[in-house]
């Protein structure tokens, strides 16, 4: 059974006879086309669409760029400042200094009225910091990987989030064909009853509950449709289109869906999940940034070389046209009132609450990997009963239907066989589509990105 296979191809197709349905790229604007086109996606441009038109996920990555800058910033702290100024002054009519010279004021006269300026050029050398700027690089550089761990996270939980709203769109469409289908089926036995009861050679009876065979075929093809809006709505919403957006999706193909189980035990699964959780390894950032914490609170020794240099174009008193310095400082905090102390136990016990979470975490993570794993287990069994299932079912169709052809089976016998086709269609591809999920879920489950398990 191709069903999928015919609707993909309806959907290239009409692009060619301009029915209104395209295929349309992330990277296209899809609100400043016409209305009245309905575009088509595959699954990978749904979600290719959506992380490229998330704004969480934008404003993330202008955090991620902002860590980027002062990661940087960080590096260039051993490199020497250089620092250039200067000033005008007016100064007068008069500028004088009394000198406070016991039984003798003296009185010297400074400049008189006049314009002057000054430069000055100064020199900082950092010569060694005792390890502060290398603390300093160590937290900048883990806060860039956290920033860049948690786009990671959202592009992720993007990904997972509209796979799934994907699949389940995918799935009512599925489910709304078998329901058309069902229609057709009971539209024809209406017929086919009719024109035996005009011949004699059913009562009228038998029309009558093909009628109501198909009232209720399409209520059920009313509902299915329902359940299909509302799940093409949630993909909208997951993709950030604004409600009311017209688009058309392409659903997978069921008769090319690997179904294999997972090529790993279920150890192997936790294993490889509590290597690559994300959650995981933002809160072992978040350790190793809280050490680094503990470490830059501690009291160090700074030594700092200052250069200067300064010239005025007149000078004033006993001030010199030129000055210049040369300065080696060493500088050490000998009392604080404990504000170091403090800041460390408090940095101490920041990272002790993220150890233990992390504890708390990697147990949540294998239980969660343990029961994706089972489930997409059970998925394939089920799988396996669901298609056996249809495979009778069919089979029990045919032979039904050659019966009631034939006169020698009721009517209600053929309508339990066309019943119970439809039932295993559905029954196989809610199987099938389970699994996609359920491997969607392992997938998440174990920290793998683009949903490779």
């Amino acid at each position: 059974m191709r069903p999928a296979l015919t609707i993909a191809a309806i959907a290239v197709l009409s692009i060619f006879i301009g029915n209104g349905i395209v295929p349309l790229h992330a990277s296209e604007n899809l609100l400043s086309e016409d209305t009245d086109r309905v575009f088509a996606f595959n699954i990978d441009e749904v979600i290719e669409w959506a992380i490229e038109n998330n704004r969480e996920i934008a404003e993330q990555r202008s955090i991620v760029e902002a860590a980027e800058a002062a990661e940087r910033g960080t590096r260039l702290l051993y490199y020497p400042r250089l620092d250039v100024g200067g000033r005008m002054m007016s100064v007068g009519p008069e500028n004088t200094v009394d000198l406070p010279v016991p039984g003798m004021p003296v009185s010297i006269e400074m400049s008189d009225t006049d314009l002057t300026s000054s430069f000055n050029l100064s020199l900082t050398q950092p010569v060694y910091m005792f390890g502060a700027f290398d603390l300093a690089q160590r937290g900048s550089f883990l806060t860039l990987r956290q920033e860049r761990l948690q786009l990671e996270r959202l592009e992720e939980t993007v990904r997972r989030d509209v796979e799934k709203a994907f699949l389940r769109a995918a799935l009512a469409e599925e489910l709304a064909r078998v329901a058309e289908q069902a229609v057709e089926t009971a539209g024809e036995r209406l017929r086919i009853a009719e024109a035996r009861f005009d011949e004699g050679d059913v009562a009228r009876f038998e029309v009558l509950r093909s009628e109501v065979s198909l009232a209720t075929a399409q209520e059920n093809l009313l509902q299915t449709r329902t359940n299909t809006d509302l799940a093409m709505s949630a993909l909208i919403q997951k993709m950030g289109l604004p409600s009311g957006t017209m688009i058309s999706i392409v659903p997978p193909d069921t008769a090319e869906i690997e179904l294999s189980p997972p090529e790993f035990t279920l150890d192997e699964a936790k294993s490889m999940a509590l290597e690559n959780r994300d959650d995981i390894r933002a809160l072992e950032l978040g350790i190793d940034l809280a050490g680094v914490g503990i470490l830059t609170e501690r009291n160090r020794p700074s030594l700092v070389f200052r250069g200067n240099y300064s010239y005025a174009d007149r000078a004033f008193g006993f001030q010199q046209r030129e000055n210049w310095s040369l300065v080696l400082n060493l500088n050490y905090t000998l009392f604080d009132s404990g504000r170091a102390r403090a800041s460390m136990d408090e940095a101490r016990s920041r990272r002790d609450a993220l150890e233990n979470r992390l504890d708390e975490v990697r147990s949540l993570v294998e239980l969660e990997v343990e029961n994706s794993y089972l489930t997409l287990v059970q998925a394939l069994e089920r799988i396996e009963v669901a298609e056996a299932t249809l495979e009778s079912a069919r089979e029990a169709l045919r032979i039904a239907e050659l019966g009631y052809t034939e006169g020698v089976i009721t009517y209600i016998d053929y309508r339990d066989a066309d019943l119970g086709l439809r039932q295993a269609e559905t029954q196989y591809l809610r199987a099938v589509y389970e699994y996609l999920i359920a491997d969607s879920n392992l997938g998440a489950a174990m920290g793998n990105s683009n949903g490779e398990n």
